[in-house]
């Protein structure tokens, strides 16, 4: 069980329009005998983290003639 925190940011450039998040590795899942270094508890993080801003971020494309 880890307690470990990690922080989730996004922003978009925009004044007062940052999402933050702190979430702890059991929290997103993610458990000691999942990793083995930094490297690759990065790389889990990262996954997360594309996961978590796709919640947050809504947009698409549209041609306009």
């Amino acid at each position: 069980m880890s307690e470990r925190k990690v922080k989730f940011s996004l922003s978009i450039g925009i004044a007062n329009a940052d999402q933050e998040e702190v979430f702890t590795l059991d929290q997103l899942g993610i458990y000691d005998d999942d990793y083995e270094t930094e490297e690759e508890l990065l790389a889990l993080l990262e996954e997360e983290w594309n996961r978590w801003k796709n919640e947050y971020v809504d947009g698409g494309i549209s041609l306009e003639d």
